[in-house]
């Protein structure tokens, strides 16, 4: 179990991003951050949309030889309060590391991130936001 239960943001590849970013607008989210070439893993552009009570739709642009068996679906991200605590114990219940925890930020916002592989193969990220 992680330290501090809750879901940071949900990530989500779209087709189209402005036409996403207004549909959700439009379902009362608000666009906080705009994303573009920030990411080591290739991501091109994104945006960070408040959908309330601290909880955020990540979306970003994909491409077409970005598509698996889910294309939508990019990860999960789970707040923590002890990103190395965290993934010490998702490892040790069975899940696969994908790096190290790591410095790195979301906007303003300096973050402590570290990406797991779940039972299924599902991605998920161990987020913790730093003071």
């Amino acid at each position: 179990m992680v330290t501090r239960l809750g879901i940071h943001h949900v990530s989500l590849k779209v087709s189209d991003l402005e036409r996403s970013v207004r549909f959700y607008e439009a379902l009362g989210g608000e666009k906080v951050l705009d994303m573009e070439n920030t990411f080591s893993f290739g991501v091109r552009r994104g945006a960070l949309i408040d959908i309330g009570n601290q909880n955020y739709l990540e979306i970003f642009e994909g491409r077409k030889e970005d598509a698996t068996v889910n294309p939508h679906y990019v990860h999960l991200a789970i707040r923590s309060d002890d990103c190395e605590g965290d993934f010490k114990k998702a490892v040790a219940a069975g899940a696969t590391p994908l790096g190290e925890p790591a410095p790195d930020h979301l906007g303003e916002k300096n973050t402590r991130v570290v990406f797991v592989k779940g039972p299924d193969g599902e991605t998920i990220e161990i987020l913790q936001e730093l003071d």
